[in-house]
């Protein structure tokens, strides 16, 4: 008799169990599929490989380091089906070991973002950035600092 009074229970967590598994499973496909469009259309978009390196100077040059290890990622473009148009890039993306960079396509200045509020105050940042700025005119542009 309680066997029978479970086997409702039982079955209705079986069912549940597989609904939602198909609904992840649709959910991971259509996370891939997107993925892999993602890729196609970077890899279609992409800057020439002589361009894309002047982006990694400027990045080893922003970060000091000439032999950096940099890695172009992708690039923001998009196709607007609102507009019926492609996008073209306002930036792309690149790696240098665990760091995240976004370089202008149009100039190749880098874009980081750094947080050094909690350990320096507002007159230290400031000579921090009017230094750093001076001294990588290639990667960020010509600032004036005044």
């Amino acid at each position: 008799m309680k066997m029978s009074k479970r086997l409702p229970l039982v079955f209705l967590i079986l069912v549940v169990g597989v609904l939602g598994l198909g609904l992840v499973r649709s959910k991971y496909q259509s996370f891939k599929t997107q993925q892999a469009d993602d890729q196609k259309l970077c890899s279609l978009t992409v800057r020439p490989t002589d361009e894309r390196e002047k982006a990694v100077a400027a990045i080893r040059d922003f970060l000091e380091m000439p032999t950096a290890e940099v890695e172009y990622e992708c690039n923001n473009a998009f196709y607007s089906e609102e507009e019926d148009r492609l996008i073209t890039a306002k930036g792309e993306t690149y790696t240098a070991g665990m760091m995240y960079f976004v370089v202008d396509p149009a100039t190749n200045y880098v874009q980081k973002d750094y947080d050094y509020s909690s350990n320096y105050s507002q007159e230290e940042v400031e000579q921090i950035a009017k230094g750093f700025i001076a001294k990588h005119p290639s990667a960020i542009g010509n600032i004036d600092l005044q």
